[in-house]
C-alpha cells in the first residue's frame, strides 16, 4: 500500500512511519504541513515538497517518488515542481481507471488516478449534507 504521509506529521509520530516502511509499504509525499498548495507562491510550493521528502527520507529512511497534493488541487506549477524534485508519479487524477503518462517538459510523468469515494475528503466534504426526511404538516 503507499501512505500518503504529511512530512510534519511524520515528525509528530516518527515510530509510525518507520512501522509503515517496515511493513513494506510506500511513503508518498502529501507536503510538509496541510497547508493547501493552491494557496501558495511557487517558491513555497517548491520548499513544501522539499521539506516533506527530506522529513520522510531523514525519519524512514525512503525517499517518496509518489506524491498527493492537498484537497486534490495541485497548482498549474505542481507537476514541473514534482518532476524536478525527481517525484515520477502523483495521484490527483480522478479522469480514468488506469494509470497513463503525460508530458511535463518533454518528459514522461505518470499519472495513477484512483476513485474519489476512495479519498478521505469525501468525509470532510460530504458529512453535512446528510439527506433528512422532511415531514409533511399530516404527519406532524
Amino acid at each position: 500500500m503507499t501512505s500518503h504521509m504529511v512530512g510534519a506529521a511524520v515528525e509528530k509520530h516518527p515510530a509510525l512511519a518507520k512501522e509503515i516502511i517496515q511493513r513494506g509499504h510506500e511513503p508518498a509525499g502529501h507536503g510538509q504541513t496541510w497547508t493547501p498548495q493552491y494557496s501558495m507562491t511557487s517558491e513555497q510550493e517548491r520548499k513544501s515538497y522539499t521539506d516533506s521528502a527530506a522529513t520522510i527520507e531523514r525519519v524512514t529512511g525512503v525517499r517518496p517518488v509518489g506524491f498527493n497534493a492537498f484537497w486534490l488541487r495541485g497548482t498549474s506549477q505542481t507537476l514541473q515542481i514534482l518532476q524536478e524534485l525527481g517525484y515520477t508519479y502523483y495521484i490527483d487524477d480522478v479522469s480514468r481507471d488506469e494509470p497513463f503518462l503525460v508530458n511535463v517538459r518533454n518528459k514522461p510523468f505518470a499519472v495513477v488516478p484512483y476513485t474519489l469515494h476512495m479519498n478521505d475528503i469525501v468525509n470532510y466534504e460530504g458529512r453535512y449534507f446528510q439527506h433528512r426526511r422532511i415531514r409533511s404538516r399530516s404527519e406532524t
